[in-house]
């Protein structure tokens, strides 16, 4: 069964044609400025906020609580500076020009 996916301009009117196309090529376009690249150790607070991120919303979704003790949360940061400096994990991000986007770990 095949869903279809109705894009909206501005307006809120259907976008069609060569409007649909032109709108699909914006969204491409935005995405080819990403770059991957390998966690340092300055990386660790960043990859702690994206765990918890991703945790918080499991516990939205219906799973456990997150932990919300900060220094639960120190810690966890400086465990992680060791997994990084081990050769048998990876750790990768996602950035644009202006930020990053995304954390594979």
């Amino acid at each position: 069964m095949k869903i279809a996916v109705l894009r909206r301009g501005r307006a809120g009117l259907p976008l069609i044609g060569a409007a649909a196309h032109a709108h699909r090529w914006e969204q491409q376009k935005k995405m080819t400025n990403i770059q991957i690249r390998n966690a340092n150790n300055r990386d660790c607070e960043l990859i702690a906020q994206f765990l918890r991120a991703a945790l918080q919303d499991m516990e939205a979704a219906g799973g456990h609580g997150v932990n919300s003790d900060e220094t639960f949360w120190q810690n966890f940061s400086e465990k992680v500076i060791k997994t990084i400096q081990q050769n048998d994990r990876l750790h990768l991000f996602a950035q644009t020009e202006n930020a990053v986007v995304g954390y594979v770990g």
